[in-house]
Order: C-alpha cells, then structure tokens, then sequence
C-alpha cells in the first residue's frame, strides 16, 4: 500500500527552502518528512485492529533517502514483531503460534486468499483446549484496510506538521547562518 503526499501545496515554504543550500536542505527535509510520517502512524496505529496490540506496537516509520528525495515508509518492524511472537516460532493470523500473534501488517491490511496452512506441528488453542495438527485450509478474509484509511484521514493534519515543521527548521537554519555559526 502506498499513500503519497506531495508538498506542492505552500509555495512560500518550498520558495524558502529552495533558498537554503543543498547541505541545509538534507538536513532540514527529513526532520520535515518525519514530522508529517509521526502524523499518519499515530492514525495507522489508532486505527488497526483493536484486539492486536502488539501489531500496533510493532509498526515504525522509516526514512529513505535517494538523492534529492525522502520517504516516509510506515510499516512493521520486522524485529520487534519476531520478538513479539517468541524466537523460532510461526505466526498463524487465526491462532497462536507461541508467546502470542503479532500478526504482520499485511495479512490483516490487505485480502488473504484462501489457502493452505502446513508446518509440522501447528498449534493451536481454540476453547480451552491444544491442537496439533499437519496442516489446515485457511478460508482467507477480507481485508480491513487500515493503513490507506489512516493514510487519507490524516492526510491534511500530515500535510500541516509537515509544512510546521519545515518552517521551524528554515527558520533555525536562517539564524545560524545570521549568527555565523
């Protein structure tokens, strides 16, 4: 999934940091794109499922970076997830796979296709009692779509802290050239 938000939007911010050299730009861009990122994955959070809170626990944002472009990535961290679920063991969306289910963003964001489920053993703990078992046929789920929902519902509020944070950073970077430091 992904969800863009330009910053074509306030000319005189981008007018002022097309001011700034290259140097300050890189420094100033990213502080700028984490603050509107910040925005989004306090709404992604807020908006997943409510049953699985180490899903939300386990969801990050990353900055990536390529030249004179940065991107704000919200997603799972892979770690924090593994750690969630115990070390060695699977994660099975519908039941428990060890210490608990911290079930990767996708298979509850997006479509799940039936299919087949085999490990040997699978585990699981439906009413009280343990099952083991080779393999079972999942019948897939729908997709709950979160991520595009927090994207677009925050998306204005995204685009503000963005914009409010590049000003700060201009604003500081002007003084210290000023200043001379």
């Amino acid at each position: 999934m992904t969800a863009t938000i330009s910053i074509t939007g306030d000319k005189q911010t981008i007018r002022r940091l097309g001011e700034l050299d290259k140097r300050t730009r890189k420094r100033v861009v990213p502080k700028a794109v984490r603050a509107g990122g910040a925005v989004i994955l306090k709404a992604a959070r807020n908006a997943a499922p409510a049953k699985n809170r180490r899903l939300k626990r386990t969801m990050i944002q990353v900055l990536r970076r390529k030249e004179f472009e940065v991107a704000g990535f919200i997603g799972q961290d892979r770690s924090k997830a593994r750690k969630a679920v115990g070390k060695g063991k699977r994660v099975i969306a519908g039941g428990i796979s060890g210490a608990g289910n911290a079930v990767p963003i996708h298979l509850v964001d997006q479509k799940v296709k039936p299919h087949d489920i085999s490990g040997s053993p699978l585990v699981f703990r439906i009413a009280g009692q343990t099952i083991f078992t080779g393999s079972v046929k999942h019948p897939g789920m729908p997709g709950q779509h979160f991520m595009r929902k927090a994207a677009d519902a925050s998306r204005t509020q995204a685009q503000a802290a963005l914009f409010a944070k590049m000003n700060q950073e201009i604003d500081k970077e002007v003084v210290k050239l000023r200043s001379g430091a």
